[in-house]
């Protein structure tokens, strides 16, 4: 989920300064302070909107693994989580 988080700032050209990662049990928190290339803070609505839209997207796909045949991943040690808008691991 992490990288599906991050892969998705870098497309859209996004610079991550500081990410704080928690996770307590069956919840997680994280927590990315972004800019444009410039350094600029993320202020514009339909920037928002389509930052939103795209992590959102991103959040909604299955993981790599669950799209992988029987032959190509074990699935050994492998559980499906995905995040709430509240952070919450369903």
């Amino acid at each position: 989920m992490l990288f599906a988080i991050t892969h998705t700032l870098f497309q859209l050209d996004y610079l991550i300064h500081l990410a704080r990662i928690s996770t307590n049990a069956d919840q997680a928190l994280d927590v990315f302070y972004i800019s444009d290339r410039a350094g600029n803070k993320i202020v514009e609505l339909e920037r928002m909107r389509t930052l939103r839209a795209s992590l959102i997207e991103c959040l909604d796909e299955p993981p790599v693994s669950a799209q992988l045949s029987p032959s190509e991943s074990s699935g050994a040690g492998h559980s499906e989580n995905t995040v709430s808008a509240a952070g919450q691991k369903d």
